[in-house]
């Protein structure tokens, strides 16, 4: 229970108590509090942006802002996601395993199983065995804000507006155009926006990087000055697909990617290493084999998939323009210094075209959409960048976006503003997770998690706070005895220490469990498990540990 005490005269000392398991407020509004001295806390979250695209993290797209706040703050080059994008939000908002908090599976792909569900933590949406976070946040005095993807439930109850957000414009579905148009992605997406729970449509002239900031920038306004800290999440849909850009940036790089993803990936190997993410002795391996080599490209085949890398890379530009424009809004209304702000991205990079989601066709794709050369990147195009450049922004690691291999579930991570005692630092020893974020916010907040909240028993958190980190006090906050563990899809993977088990569910010939040592082959192309199989085992016995605890259904999938 949260006490805020504040001194309103000399004779009278108000008491305002609001308890994290009702939500009881005061009802005086005569007296004038004091401001609140607890931090702002920021977190901005990307979607499906690459490991090494951007600058701080070695890629050549230009991201000023981003570059500041690494020069200001602290990068954490071992962060931990989850394959996809809505598992990974369940786990930011709960503390907890997305197994746990309802999105064991992402909710388009449940219906798909046999086995999962109307099972417990395969709701498709963020039950109430967990609390998100933000609920307890303005339980306890904060304001908290919403803007951009929600993808966690679209049902009403379970839209942000009911899970502690008290401002929130968002898209409640995984991906959509960029534009006012709402076109899907897919033949039987749905595309919902919502603002304060009700359904509503964005505005005439949308483009989601910039309408979300909008917002937030709005609702940051609304209550300035009245003395109360604030939480913010502003979770941009770009640069996920479809690839889209404001017509006056679509030529931005022009030019740029000629050379290939191949190229790419091997300077963007070069620039990490020499930013000291990577140790100096490790050698890039190949490439999937499953992708083909620039070199077997004809001219207007290399002219169009470089396009859409162009494309791309301005979007991660001009979402980088926008972040700068919500820090200058900070700086003018004296809130910057007592601020915490927290980048990330939600999974690796999407490797998928259009044509390859659910329930989608090349056929459906080519009546939607009109993906002619010169209208790539404008209102009315549909294209990804598919798997060659999604290997390049998750150089060095294997594979990208749905797996439990390194590139499927590393991500960048930089942290900067109160407390955040290193100042352009990486730090390469900590393994940090997405269920990490939650008790580093509340213990910021100073606010206790509770066991019991609105009549339902509550998980434990299973993150842990990184305030220690953050202080400089610690280099990690997780033993190399701890494990962390991973499914999706039936993809499944265990990191304790520096050692990994990898099972990729639809490896040829036979799915098995492989071992690596992540500091030694960061791109997991080395199974060493027959050479040390005293640890193999013991990896493989947490797993069972892990699945038991958490409630892990391996998926069985409808024929």
């Amino acid at each position: 229970m949260y006490i805020l005490v504040k001194q309103l005269a000399k004779s009278v000392i108000a008491l305002l108590l609001m308890s994290s398991c009702k939500g009881e407020k005061s009802t005086d509004h005569t007296k004038e509090l004091q401001p609140d001295s607890r931090p702002n806390i920021l977190l901005i979250v990307a979607d499906d942006m690459g490991y090494s695209d951007f600058e701080p993290f070695g890629g050549e797209i230009k991201t000023p802002n981003l570059q500041a706040l690494a020069n200001q703050g602290l990068i954490l080059s071992n962060y931990y996601t989850a394959p996809t994008c809505s598992p990974a939000r369940s786990m930011i908002f709960s503390g907890n395993d997305n197994h746990i908090a309802g999105m064991g599976n992402m909710g388009e792909v449940i219906p798909f199983t046999t086995n999962q569900q109307n099972q417990p933590g395969y709701e498709g949406y963020l039950n109430d065995r967990v609390i998100p976070f933000p609920m307890l946040l303005k339980d306890n005095g904060y304001h908290t804000y919403a803007s951009g993807k929600w993808h966690l439930g679209h049902e009403e109850k379970q839209r942000p507006f009911y899970k502690g957000f008290e401002e929130t414009f968002v898209l409640l579905d995984g991906a959509a155009s960029h534009w006012d148009d709402q076109k899907k992605i897919y033949e039987k997406a749905h595309v919902r926006y919502s603002r304060n729970g009700e359904i509503t449509t964005p505005p005439e002239g949308f483009y989601s990087t910039l309408g979300y900031t909008d917002k937030m920038l709005e609702f940051l306004d609304k209550n300035k000055g009245d003395g109360k800290p604030f939480f913010g999440y502003l979770a941009f849909t770009a640069p996920h697909d479809p690839l889209h850009v404001p017509d006056e940036w679509i030529d931005r790089y022009q030019g740029k990617y000629d050379e290939g993803y191949d190229k790419l990936r091997e300077k963007r190997f070069k620039q990490l290493k020499e930013k000291g993410f990577i140790d100096e002795d490790i050698q890039l391996v190949e490439g999937l084999k499953s992708i083909p080599k620039w070199t077997d490209f004809s001219k207007d085949e290399k002219r169009t998939e470089a396009k859409r890398m162009e494309i791309y890379a301005a979007m991660v530009e001009y979402l980088d323009l926008q972040i700068g424009r919500v820090i200058d809004k900070l700086k003018k209304d004296g809130q910057y210094k007592n601020t915490l702000i927290i980048f990330i991205s939600d999974n690796g990079a999407n490797s998928k075209f259009m044509r390859e989601y659910p329930s989608s066709s090349q056929a459906w794709v080519d009546s939607t959409f009109n993906n002619a050369y010169e209208n790539l990147g404008k209102k009315g195009s549909g294209v990804a960048t598919g798997p060659g450049w999604a290997q390049a922004s998750m150089s060095p690691f294997k594979f990208f976006k749905t797996f439990t291999s390194e590139g499927g579930i590393k991500a960048p991570f930089i942290v900067s503003g109160y407390g955040v005692k290193e100042k352009g630092k990486i730090n390469t020893q900590a393994l940090v997770h997405g269920m990490d974020i939650a008790p580093t916010v509340l213990e910021l907040a100073r606010i206790e998690f509770p066991n019991i909240y609105s009549g339902n028993e509550i998980k434990p958190m299973q993150g842990k706070s990184i305030t220690s980190i953050l202080k400089g006090e610690n280099n990690t906050v997780r033993t190399d005895h701890e494990y962390l563990g991973w499914e999706l899809f039936g993809h499944r993977a265990i990191r304790k220490g520096d050692w990994k088990i990898l099972w990729i569910n639809d490896s040829l010939p036979k799915p098995k469990w492989e071992l690596y040592n992540i500091k030694d082959d960061p791109s997991e192309s080395t199974d060493i498990s027959e050479k040390y199989p005293e640890k193999y085992k013991e990896l493989i016995q947490d797993w069972k540990i892990y699945q038991e605890k958490n409630g892990v259904i391996i998926p069985i999938y409808k024929q």
